[in-house]
């Protein structure tokens, strides 16, 4: 898989762009803060429909752009696939009330189009699939749960349709649920009304909870592997951690979940409806990290947990290269000033098998040394959203 065609209007810094994607590596180079890292983003909104940084959808909508009287922001792509050619687009629409200081849109719309259909998220996300390894990706080991279960969620998304739409019928079925705690607390509703929400939620959150326990174990072996050739044999143990009690190393089936988490449901009513909150289920969930059997987060060193977090990511495409799909397209944000020169050539070694790479960079001269793992098919210079192509060396 690659991505032929990129195009955006409006979106982040970028007023307009117009890019022809080719295989292999591409670098986008620049000082901070002028747009390196939005178009990753941008590509990475084609996989996902969901941005990058976990803000807000109106975030990615240029600020200048309600001024113009163009309030949406526009991002398209094709891509080249084994299967076919496929169109991508998601269009973020402004709200006029959200609008903040200076103009600033604070509330949007999102839509889409599948080969210029609209459809929903569960038939877009991963039709052109991606991986994003980021700086930021150390917040993965440190992080709070909710960070590590979007993780999860958008990596399972792109090879699962059925388990998107999982996630969205147990949306709605945890915010009825809440608010129906809520009103028997205040007196404006009985207890056994609960009865038809913890069966509704007891079966959506088992199926997440099994595609995760699956996933999990798959991911864990990578990882691990990856880890190894990263570090100096250090051993790193990744594991599913859900608030549900669960047997150790044991993997559960569907219907055992859905019982459990119904009994679960039971036991904590009382205390449920005095809170106004589920307190078990698959929004609870967690990831677990360990390095030679000592708890990551509390015990590495930043060293550590970064080696840890990028093991993570090389798992993740691993695991989307194994789910008998084209492989992701890589999307590398500044991360190899991070590494020290021995995790540098790991990580171009997996580049170097992939079909297509975007890598940003502020220290080009790294991929001109003598003895560079990889042979930049195209290089970009990115200023202000505007991106400029440079002539190819050699």
């Amino acid at each position: 898989m690659y991505l032929a065609h990129l195009s955006l209007q409006n979106f982040r810094n970028y007023g307009q762009l117009e890019l022809e994607g080719e295989r292999g590596l591409t670098l986008v180079q620049g000082a901070n803060a002028q747009g390196k890292t939005n178009l990753l983003e941008a590509i990475y909104l084609l996989a996902t429909t969901r941005p990058a940084r976990g803000a807000s959808e109106a975030d990615l909508i240029r600020w200048h752009a309600a001024e113009e009287g163009l309030n949406a922001a526009r991002v398209t792509g094709q891509a080249e696939r084994r299967a076919g050619p496929v169109s991508v687009e998601v269009i973020v629409v402004g709200r006029d009330e959200g609008r903040g200081p200076a103009g600033v849109v604070e509330h949007g719309s999102k839509r889409l189009k599948l080969n210029g259909v609209p459809r929903r998220a569960s038939d877009v996300i991963g039709q052109i699939a991606a991986v994003l390894f980021t700086a930021a990706d150390i917040e993965l080991i440190t992080g709070p749960p909710a960070g590590r279960r979007r993780y999860l969620d958008i990596m399972i998304s792109q090879t699962d349709p059925m388990y998107v739409r999982a996630l969205q019928r147990y949306a709605r079925v945890l915010l009825q649920r809440n608010s129906l705690l809520r009103r028997i607390e205040e007196g404006g509703a009985r207890p056994d009304e609960l009865a038809f929400w913890d069966a509704e939620l007891a079966r959506e959150g088992a199926l997440i909870m099994h595609v995760r326990q699956g996933t999990m174990q798959a991911l864990c072996v990578a990882a691990r592997d990856f880890h190894r050739r990263l570090s100096e044999g250090e051993e790193l143990q990744v594991s599913y951690a859900p608030q549900l009690s669960l047997p150790e190393n044991e993997p559960v089936t569907v219907e055992e979940l859905q019982s459990r988490l119904h009994a679960a449901l039971l036991k904590l009513r009382r205390r449920e409806i005095a809170t106004g909150a589920t307190s078990v289920g698959p929004h609870r969930d967690d990831l677990r990290f360990e390095l030679n059997r000592v708890p990551l987060a509390s015990f590495g060193s930043r060293a550590q947990q970064r080696t840890a977090a990028l093991a993570l990511r090389l798992a993740e495409t691993a695991y989307l290269n194994a789910a008998d799909r084209d492989p992701p397209i890589l999307l590398l944000d500044d991360i190899l000033s991070e590494l020290d020169e021995r995790r540098q050539q790991a990580v171009l070694q997996v580049l170097d098998g992939a079909e297509q790479v975007f890598v940003t960079t502020t220290e080009p001269e790294r991929f001109r040394r003598d003895g560079a793992a990889l042979r930049v098919a195209a290089a970009y210079t990115v200023e202000a959203g505007v991106l400029r192509r440079l002539p190819q060396e050699g």
